[in-house]
């Protein structure tokens, strides 16, 4: 499998029966260990590669042993401080972290490659999870623990940078997934998800809300939301680099767009309060005759259901007056990569929060049904996230991906392989003088 493409291939390891030998592979390979590895990301894959190759120097690196690729990686190159290489595996590698031996083959054999290509270091934010979390990101008790996978990177000398929990190259060490075996129906899915979700999406299927799926070549009405969202919750996004992601991912990135006819919206919700008012007038009739607590609570409750109703006819017909007759709700961007379907970012306008109109529940409950009885797709990666577990106050993203169940999910963060130790001093000498550290 791999030996057919090596551009360095060295015996170095006996390991009982088997040969390792390091190698430089396709990313065609990367992607077929990559898929075939649970819980791999989509940053490791050939698309990833492809598209990061437009800006960027690219290396996909592997590990066979007796003709079998068992490690990969795909390396990213970029340029620190005007004349330093640095090297970044993100989410990687793609290799058993059990195996100690495997381990530190492959990054003494990666220092030796990268070395001929003149980088100071490598970054590798490695896809392990740390320990076994829960919805409240509380460790549970007798749950997986994987400090023997990080003491092997630190075997195969890798430095700890420690934890960070600030988005670490669009990652992040916390993240918040939703596991789907044992989902095999819409029931079953329903089920697991907190009523408030169950009710938003009722009323989004009511209003006829749509799922649009976007071309990369008119991705504009996405990185509207997207570009609005992050100016609110302080982020930016690389519009191009979003366009190669599709491009090259294909059918397997879904740009996706919640979408709600204006005009139609205010008639729905214009016949609901109509027959609330009929409601409340029958009730009424009903309270004459034969007056009770349970029909004075009926009609409170369904006093209760207008004003938020007509706040939302208010929004659809400021949006009419300014000739919106679409109203985007949410956006969102997605990835299918082996049994992993990652909500790699997204957002919503907060005009439409205000008033319930949540597109974002709708969009990512319609794509997490995409998932129910999958024969390949087990999991929903909600990607980064922030809690009190994080040490944040502003919990309303967790918030919003916690009342679809699932599990907070810690990463370590970012481990640092030192390439060239002369070069690595050049480099500290020249962030010091530019008051970097």
């Amino acid at each position: 499998m791999c030996a057919s493409h090596l551009f360095v291939c060295a015996l170095t390891i006996m390991n009982g029966m088997s040969d390792l030998h390091f190698c430089e592979i396709t990313p065609e390979e990367l992607d077929a260990l990559s898929c075939e590895t649970p819980y791999s990301s989509f940053i490791q894959s050939a698309a990833m590669a492809r598209a990061q190759s437009r800006g960027r120097q690219t290396f996909c690196f592997g590990v066979a042993e007796e003709g079998k690729l068992v490690a990969a990686a795909l390396v990213v190159c970029h340029c620190e401080r005007k004349f330093f290489k640095v090297a970044h595996i993100n989410q990687g590698p793609v290799i058993d972290l059990e195996r100690k031996d495997l381990v530190v083959f492959f990054f003494s054999q990666l220092r030796e490659a990268l070395a001929k290509r003149g980088v100071t270091y490598c970054l590798i934010t490695p896809n392990v999870e740390v320990v076994l979390r829960d919805l409240d990101g509380e460790i549970v008790a007798g749950g997986f623990d994987h400090a023997d996978q990080l003491a092997n990177l630190k075997a195969a000398g890798l430095e700890y940078l420690g934890p960070d929990n600030s988005l670490i190259n669009g990652v992040g060490r916390w993240m918040f997934v939703k596991d789907f075996q044992g989902i095999t129906s819409q029931k079953d899915f329903f089920k697991s998800v907190d009523r408030s979700v169950r009710r938003q999406y009722r009323t989004a299927e009511e209003l006829r809300v749509q799922i649009v799926e976007l071309s990369s070549e008119n991705m504009e009405p996405f990185f509207d939301v997207l570009n609005h969202t992050g100016e609110r919750r302080g982020f930016e996004t690389r519009d191009d680099f979003l366009i190669a992601l599709k491009e090259e991912f294909g059918d397997q990135c879904h740009v996706l767009l919640a979408q709600l006819n204006v005009q139609e919206g205010i008639e729905i919700l214009e016949a609901e309060i109509h027959q609330l008012n009929t409601e409340i007038a029958r009730v009424k009739k009903q309270c004459e005759k034969q007056d009770s607590d349970g029909l004075r609570r009926r009609l409170e409750v369904l006093a209760e259901q207008i004003p938020p109703t007509e706040d939302r006819v208010r929004v659809l017909r400021d949006l009419l007056t300014d000739g919106v007759e679409i109203a985007n709700l949410a956006a969102g961007i997605f990835f299918e990569h082996g049994n992993e379907y990652t909500h790699f970012m997204g957002g919503t306008y907060e005009k439409f929060m205000h008033v319930n109109l949540n597109g974002n529940n709708f969009l990512a409950t319609s794509q997490m049904l995409r998932l129910v009885g999958s024969e390949n797709l087990e999991r929903y990666n909600f990607y980064g996230t922030f809690g009190k577990f994080s040490g944040s106050e502003d919990e309303g993203v967790y918030r919003f991906k916690r009342r679809f169940g699932g599990r907070v999910m810690e990463q370590p963060g970012n481990y640092r392989l030192v390439v060239s130790p002369l070069r690595m001093k050049a480099f500290a000498c020249v962030g010091r003088l530019a008051g970097k550290g």
